[in-house]
């Protein structure tokens, strides 16, 4: 029995989704294995556990998480024969790169919000060690934690240090999301299997639609090259309390009102040797050039995690159609930050620290615009616009 048009689709579009879908899936189980071990630490606050001692356990900890988590010491867990850890890879790459990959995957560390014994939930530093083998992924976590105890207690003030849990033997791999790729798997199968089904039963009007479809990509690509690119630099600062302050969020707050407020932004963008917006400087006031620019270029998130109250971190970004003027952009930005948390300091005790976590990086590849994402949707939106008429036509002819 012959099938109908709609029921070749159908069947041809089901059984090549079928298929891709049963391949990424396949795909998926030929990816290693990773067993996770994970335990979490903290420092006991010595007073009473307010913002400013929490900061300073935080502080602290970050002191011996650099210790512990220096090349040196990594070269060393590396190559610690009682632990046997990447032997086949020893074999074939220097010690130098397996260290790279145990500090950008295998070995991580991260503040959350855990129950502290008698004192309820509080933050402590969550180490993982992910490895093929249960055992020795628990086994290396063992042996840095250990190596976090030791040096709290070399430290001069002997820090007490708390395992909050114990390293855990892991009984299951990290799963892989297989949803993820089996949901690509079948989208792509469902239309390769329709293109193929298309060029079967009619082959002119596929290539007449892959002709409006590739014209309307080569429309939109065209038009995304007439947008600017832009660039984009980020900075990284935190408050760090001192003794008796607010909470250092609060501050946050203050600080960036002050530096993101008209008064304040008018001189940035006044700037002879910045030139921002060069013709747009004629053509405006000052005041409206810079709403205009902390609307457009001017970016700022408070960073969410367990140290938030405590140790509050600002991201801060500019955005440019020039990368060394997005990062002096931002450099200028952050030096606003220190004289206004200095000025600050004169007129009231108590200032948090500001602290500079990351500098202005100088952006090699823009932010924007996705050309690609364009250039996909003039794609899609080519062959829309040529299956309509094209079906028009062909109907016209079947009624005639």
């Amino acid at each position: 029995m012959q099938l109908n048009s709609w029921q070749f689709y159908a069947k041809s579009a089901a059984l090549a989704g079928l298929a891709c879908a049963i391949l990424a899936g396949a795909a998926t189980l030929l990816l290693p294995k990773r067993y996770i071990s994970s335990a979490e630490l903290r420092i006991v606050p010595s007073g009473d556990g307010g913002p400013a001692q929490v900061a300073k356990m935080a502080l602290r900890m970050e002191e011996l998480s650099t210790e512990i988590l220096a090349r040196r010491s990594l070269a060393a867990l590396v190559q610690d024969e009682s632990l046997a850890l990447y032997q086949q890879e020893r074999g074939r790459v220097p010690v130098e790169d397996i260290v790279d990959q145990l500090r950008k995957q295998d070995l991580q560390t991260q503040w959350v919000n855990t129950s502290l014994p008698r004192e309820g939930p509080g933050p402590a530093l969550r180490v993982s060690f992910a490895y093929s083998d249960p055992r020795k992924a628990q086994a290396a976590l063992l042996h840095v934690v250990s190596a976090y105890a030791e040096k709290a207690r070399s430290t001069p003030d002997a820090l007490t240090l708390e395992v909050v849990s114990a390293p855990n033997s892991p009984q299951h791999a990290e799963r892989s999301n297989r949803t993820v790729f089996l949901a690509w798997g079948l989208g792509l199968g469902l239309l390769v299997g329709l293109l193929v089904a298309s060029f079967r039963r009619r082959p002119k009007w596929s290539l007449r639609l892959v002709e409006f479809a590739l014209a309307g990509a080569a429309v939109t690509s065209g038009a995304a090259l007439l947008i600017h690119d832009q660039y984009v630099s980020t900075a990284l600062m935190r408050l760090v309390p001192v003794d008796g302050s607010v909470l250092p969020v609060v501050w946050m707050h203050r600080l960036t009102g002050e530096v993101l407020s008209m008064e304040s932004l008018v001189p940035f963008v006044k700037q002879p040797g910045f030139d921002l917006y060069r013709r747009d400087r004629y053509r405006h006031p000052p005041n409206e050039l810079a709403a205009q620019v902390l609307a457009r270029n001017i970016h700022t998130e408070l960073v969410e995690s367990p140290l938030s109250e405590a140790l509050p971190e600002l991201r801060i970004s500019f955005s440019y159609p020039e990368a060394s003027i997005a990062q002096q952009g931002v450099r200028e930005l952050v030096g606003k930050f220190n004289e206004t948390r200095y000025r600050m300091s004169q007129e009231q005790k108590g200032t948090p620290v500001l602290e500079l976590m990351e500098s202005a990086n100088l952006p090699q590849e823009p932010a924007s615009p996705n050309r690609i994402a364009i250039a996909l949707a003039g794609l899609a939106a080519g062959a829309a616009a040529g299956a309509w008429p094209l079906r028009k036509a062909e109907l016209r002819r079947t009624h005639s």
